[in-house]
């Protein structure tokens, strides 16, 4: 695992200013780590009321509206209580109505406000299908995104450092589970034993030889990644595609009203994790998590407000005791103000260090060092490169020593969502990052340890020195799913 990233909480209130070509209007309110967000959101909204003319506005449920029009002027429509080291809510402001600064009166729980930032894919659709996958900041115009309300003050539950918290399955359960996260011991569950596909793709054969053979067939632990739980965070997903034979459902969307499949970068992510025929661990269980809308385009709230779905869901089911992350997604973090940059950095630190779930991610295509893209830096992530099939390093990756490994990225084949049998080709690191996490379902099925554990097996097993043309301070290591079958 990389070196420990710290964030310092500045104590004082501070506003950070943001270019207006990219804030969407929202804003995540960093609350400190002693603030019960149950009984901080309706008197934060009792004072927000407090400076709007109430004979022209209502308070209703999460939002101060005008009574003439219902327009919200504000609103508090996500919450973030990850770890114990990163809380805090998101809230859409009309700027014209009430300022910033205001509301920071009478709420010393407030250490920071921090602009959303948008985030776009430049995806490819219709004669643009053979284009690698970028992601960029978003010149879109402001609130264009419209995010869908996450935020329920009825449903969500005390803190457990509340005092009015009470004892509940949830606490229960998430404390079993961090516990046992904090004590596992790498330890093989049976015997393995091998399955073989003949006339696999070239990309699921190479990540099974050590060394380049085609001939072969993709050779991997008859487990599979079975009762291994990953959650693909990124733009949706075909859950009906026949390539995941029922075993992929929908968990979440950021986004009322849109469709569920977004642009097929999903569907085809989870079918190189997952897919039957395509995918590295071929009994994983994929579970949807769409922060991204069907035009690609997303902000950082909405990948913090899937990150929270994510512990919510793995802490209230006992069955995801084994889960993974899939991040096929990133943002170069040049030009986006730091405070938003290290809201993300927390969410991921707590995401992976306090609840257990280890995340992989995506170096880029822009053909950078990866440090300076999100989430590929973080210190606590393991990031992809990508290699072609003759495991030459792809001239659009990213690189540098915060890449981890580097897996096949070019020309993978996997599937997609004109139907439920429809597949492409497409590259980028995006389609890197899946087999990582795929063999990291294969393992995890077969042995239990924690996720430096994990990381540092994947490391260990990787091909070494097998990547030609390999870029600056990039560890020359091939993934290798750690298949043992001697002769086939």
């Amino acid at each position: 695992m990389k070196s420990v990233f710290i964030f310092l909480i500045c104590l004082s209130f501070s506003v950070i200013a943001a270019t207006e070509t990219n804030i969407n209007g929202n804003y995540i309110l960093q609350l400190n780590q002693s603030t019960c967000i149950k009984h901080f959101v309706p008197l934060f909204l009792k004072n927000a009321f407090s400076l709007f003319n109430q004979s022209h506005h209502a308070l209703d449920n999460n939002r101060i509206v005008k009574r003439d029009t219902n327009e919200a002027q504000l609103h508090v429509f996500d919450a973030y209580d990850i770890g114990n080291s990163f809380k805090a809510i998101g809230v859409r402001l009309n700027r014209d109505a009430l300022n910033t600064s205001q509301l920071l009166s009478n709420h010393q729980e407030i250490l920071k406000i921090i602009p959303d930032y948008n985030i776009q894919f430049d995806l490819p659709t219709g004669s643009r299908l053979d284009k690698r996958y970028y992601i960029r900041t978003s010149r879109i115009a402001a609130g264009s995104v419209v995010r869908a309300d996450s935020f329920q003050l009825d449903q969500w539950d005390h803190d457990v450092n509340c005092p009015f918290a009470v004892p509940n399955n949830e606490t229960r359960q998430f404390n079993l589970t961090t516990a046992i996260k904090g004590n596992i011991v790498q330890k093989a569950n049976s015997k393995s034993s091998y399955k073989k596909q003949a006339n696999a793709q070239w990309n699921l054969v190479r990540i099974s030889e050590e060394k380049r053979d085609f001939t072969k067939p993709y050779v991997y632990d008859s487990k599979a990644g079975s009762d291994v739980y990953v959650y693909v965070i990124d733009d949706g997903m075909n859950v009906k595609h026949k390539q995941f034979n029922g075993r992929a459902s929908w968990g979440w969307s950021a986004y009322s009203n849109i469709s569920q499949l977004g642009e097929g970068h999903g569907t085809h992510v989870a079918g190189i994790i997952g897919g039957s025929t395509y995918g590295v661990a071929k009994r994983a269980k994929l579970i949807a998590v769409q922060v991204l809308d069907q035009h690609g385009a997303g902000s950082v709230s909405s990948i913090l407000a899937g990150l929270q779905w994510v512990k919510s869901h793995y802490s209230k089911n006992k069955q995801n005791a084994k889960a993974i992350i899939n991040m096929s997604l990133g943002v170069e973090t040049s030009g986006i103000p730091d405070a938003t940059v290290k809201a993300f950095h927390q969410a991921l630190d707590a995401t992976v260090t306090e609840i257990g779930i280890p995340v992989f991610v995506a170096a880029g295509n822009w053909g950078n060092d990866a440090c300076g893209v999100l989430p590929a830096a973080n210190a606590n992530v393991y990031t992809v490169a990508a290699s072609d099939i003759n495991d030459v390093f792809t001239d659009y990756s990213g690189y540098g020593k915060c890449v981890q490994v580097v897996a096949p990225g070019e020309e993978i084949k996997s599937a997609f969502i004109e139907s439920d049998t429809s597949t492409k080709i497409l590259s980028g690191t995006s389609m890197a990052t899946p087999h990582v996490s795929g063999a990291a379902a294969l393992l995890l099925a077969d042995m239990d340890m924690s996720v430096k554990q994990l990381y540092k097996k994947l490391t260990q097993l990787a091909s070494k020195d097998r990547v030609k043309s390999i870029v600056k301070n990039t560890p020359n290591l091939l993934l290798f799913n750690g298949q043992q079958l001697a002769k086939y």
